[in-house]
C-alpha cells in the first residue's frame, strides 16, 4: 500500500474509534433515560391511586389558598407601603408646620425682647433724666438756701431791736434826741414823695363854687370797719404802732399808765417790763437807751458771727454732696 492510503486508513480508524466512544456514551444516557421513564410510569401508575389523587387535589387546593393568601399579603403590603408613604408625607407636613410655629415663636420672642430692651433703655434714660433733674433741683435749692442764709446773715444784726428801742424812746420821751431826729426826717422833703401829676387852672371857669355848710372843701369820707357778726373783729384792725404815736401815754388819777397793747408787745420784745406808773417811765427809758447802746455796740460783731454761722451752715450743706 501506498503511504497516502495508509494515512487515510489510519484517519478513518481514528474517526470510527471516536464514534464508538460517542455511541457508548449515548447508550449510557439512553439507559438512564429509560430508567427515568420507568420511574415516571411508576409514578403515573401510583397517581391513578384514589388516595394519591386525593392528596394531589388537597395539595393543589392548599397551593391555591397559599396563592390567595400571598395575594392578600401582597395587597396588604401595598396598602402598608401606601400608609407608610402617607405617614411620611404627614410627618413632613408636621415638621414644616412645626418649623413655621418655631419661626413665629422666635420672631415673637425676638420682638418681645427687643421691646423689653427698648423699655429698659427708655426707663434708664428717664431715670437718669429724673435723677439729673432732682440733682439740679437739689443743688438749686441748696444754692437758694445758702443765698437766703447769707443774705439774712449779711443784714445788720439787732436792726429790728434798735428801731424798736428808738421808737419806744420817742413814745415815752417826745423831747428826746431820737424824737427830734425822727421829726427832722419827717418834716424834711422826701425824695420818693408823691408829686402832683397835673394842676388845674380854674380862673377861666364861671359860676359859683358849691361848698358845704361847715365850709370844708375836698374832704372825703373814710369808712371805719365795724365789728363782724358773733363778735369777730374785722380783718383790717391792727394794734397801735409806737413809732406812729407822738403823744404820751394816758395817765389815770391814781398815777397808773394805760399803755396800748402794741406798746406792751414791743416792750416785751426787747425784754423790758412795762412801766407800772409815771415814776417807772424813767426806768424804762434808761433800760431802752442801755439796750439800744448795747445793740449798736455789738451790732458789727453779731453780724460777723451771723455771717460766719451762715457760712458754716453753707459749708455743711456743700459737704453733704
Amino acid at each position: 500500500m501506498k503511504l497516502v492510503d495508509e494515512r487515510k486508513a489510519l484517519s478513518e480508524i481514528s474517526t470510527l474509534q471516536k464514534q464508538r466512544k460517542t455511541f457508548g456514551i449515548l447508550n449510557a444516557e439512553q439507559k438512564a433515560i429509560d430508567e427515568e421513564r420507568e420511574k415516571l410510569n411508576e409514578l403515573k401508575a401510583k397517581r391513578k391511586d384514589p388516595e394519591v389523587q386525593k392528596l394531589s387535589d388537597e395539595y393543589e387546593e392548599t397551593m391555591r389558598q397559599l396563592d390567595a393568601i400571598k395575594a392578600e399579603q401582597d395587597e396588604a403590603l401595598g396598602n402598608l407601603n401606601k400608609l407608610r408613604d402617607e405617614r411620611s408625607s404627614l410627618l413632613d407636613q408636621q415638621k414644616e408646620k412645626w418649623q413655621k410655629i418655631q419661626d413665629l415663636k422666635d420672631d415673637y420672642y425676638s420682638a418681645r425682647n427687643a421691646y423689653r430692651d427698648y423699655e429698659k433703655e427708655a426707663w434708664r434714660i428717664r431715670r437718669e433724666k429724673k435723677a439729673k433733674e432732682d440733682e439740679e433741683y437739689r443743688l438749686a435749692k441748696k444754692r437758694e438756701i445758702a443765698q437766703y442764709k447769707m443774705e439774712e446773715a449779711s443784714q445788720m444784726a439787732y436792726a429790728s431791736e434798735i428801731l424798736t428801742c428808738e421808737g419806744l424812746i420817742r413814745y415815752f420821751d417826745p423831747s428826746s434826741v431820737e424824737a427830734a431826729r425822727k421829726a427832722k426826717l419827717v418834716s424834711g422833703p422826701r425824695a420818693l414823695a408823691a408829686q402832683p401829676t397835673r394842676s388845674v387852672d380854674d380862673s377861666a371857669l364861671s359860676g359859683k363854687r358849691l361848698t358845704k355848710k361847715d365850709g370844708h372843701e375836698g374832704d372825703y369820707f373814710i369808712s371805719i370797719p365795724k365789728k363782724g357778726k358773733k363778735g369777730k373783729k374785722n380783718i383790717g384792725t391792727t394794734l397801735p404802732n409806737p413809732e406812729s404815736s407822738h403823744t404820751m401815754p394816758a395817765k389815770s388819777k391814781s398815777g397808773k399808765i394805760n399803755l396800748p397793747g402794741g406798746v406792751v408787745q414791743e416792750l416785751i420784745k426787747v425784754d423790758i417790763l412795762p412801766p407800772a406808773n409815771k415814776g417807772d417811765v424813767q426806768r424804762v427809758l434808761e433800760e431802752l437807751r442801755g439796750k439800744s447802746t448795747w445793740y449798736k455796740d455789738n451790732q458789727d460783731q453779731k453780724t460777723r458771727e451771723n455771717i460766719a454761722k451762715a457760712q458754716k451752715e453753707i459749708d455743711c450743706l456743700e459737704a453733704e454732696d
